[in-house]
């Protein structure tokens, strides 16, 4: 995929999500398998992650995923270099 200029207006051409979307969800599915890991067979049951620090750790590691990776070719993205 080409690079998008600065300022240009970007849009889908359909409702489907595109990879950034779904591999961000995936981390953060990822994220929340390992602090349930760590919860029940790593720590000990006075030093459990909080449900919030866990909801952190998800959210923080979805937002990373997701701005790492570029949009996909099949993402069907619309750029709109008008003024």
């Amino acid at each position: 995929m080409d690079e998008i200029p600065s300022g240009a207006k970007v849009k889908m051409k359909t409702g489907a999500p595109t990879r950034k979307v779904y591999l961000g969800a995936l981390g953060g599915v990822v994220a929340t398998i390992l602090v349930f890991i760590l919860n029940t067979y790593v720590l000990s049951t006075n030093r459990l992650l909080t449900p919030e620090i866990s909801a952190a750790i998800a959210t923080v590691v979805y937002f990373v995923v997701a701005f790492l990776v570029r949009p996909g070719a099949n993402d069907q993205i619309e750029v709109d270099q008008g003024a």
